[in-house]
């Protein structure tokens, strides 16, 4: 059974490419570790209009376990986390 996990992200005024850009390096680290990562446009949605969820998929939880705890260790996601998450 696959397993998704999703998180809103929203842009701050004038800076949705630089999110963009953000998930696209974001992607790159999840798809080498092996979750498939998907980006969707939130266009009418609400108080969550123009935001954007961004999707990580798993194979099943022993895949979701494996990957988060890689992410944990991985040296590229912890730089990511401090300097764009922050």
């Amino acid at each position: 059974m696959p397993i998704i996990q999703g998180v809103l992200w929203a842009p701050k005024p004038g800076r949705a490419m630089e999110m963009a850009g953000q998930m696209a390096a974001a992607k790159k680290i999840h798809v080498r570790l092996g979750a498939k990562a998907r980006a969707w446009s939130l266009q009418a949605a609400g108080v969550n209009a123009l935001q954007a969820l961004y999707s990580l998929e798993f194979e099943d939880w022993n895949a979701y376990g494996k990957i988060s705890q890689a992410l944990n260790a991985d040296t590229e996601w912890q730089t990511f986390g401090r300097t764009v998450l922050n």
